[in-house]
């Protein structure tokens, strides 16, 4: 049973880190048309 939560975890994970990468981009996006 451990196995599968951590199996379950490892492909949640990945998930969350696409959406924190794509804030990211969006926030990095955002001042330099500003300074544009």
């Amino acid at each position: 049973n451990k196995d599968k939560t951590m199996s379950r975890r490892k492909q949640t994970n990945p998930r969350a880190i696409k959406r924190d990468v794509s804030k990211d981009e969006d926030d990095n996006s955002i001042p330099a048309a500003k300074s544009k």
